[in-house]
């Protein structure tokens, strides 16, 4: 579920915000207040020493930098570049819909 929630808010404030560049933990502290800690959340941001968050982060983005819709920058920030594919998938994604789940996002997009 947490997955699924990361990809949905990417893809909004990709699609609707512009946005361009986030930091990792920020989408799940945007999206999965139930989930997180935030001790533990503020701890990884600024030393990398949570083995919890960094597992997500490497199980949700390494995928989506791996096919080159994000790139990955220093310290868990990633950009969007101009003209990646995330662009028109996340668009393709919201259209019509309430909920992206992210095996189905997987499955179609990083195979």
């Amino acid at each position: 579920m947490l997955d699924n929630r990361i990809i949905e808010c990417i893809c909004r404030k990709t699609v609707y915000n512009k946005m361009s560049t986030f930091h990792g933990i920020d989408m799940i502290r945007e999206r999965a207040r139930g989930f997180l800690d935030k001790t533990k959340a503020d701890k990884y941001q600024f030393s990398g020493e949570d083995e919890d968050y960094k597992l997500v982060l490497e199980r949700f983005y390494r995928p989506l930098v791996k096919h080159r819709l994000i790139v990955e920058n220093e310290n868990n920030n990633f950009t969007i570049p101009a003209g990646s594919r995330l662009h028109k998938i996340c668009r393709k994604e919201l259209s019509g819909k309430e909920y992206i789940n992210w095996k189905d996002f997987t499955s179609k997009y990083l195979t």
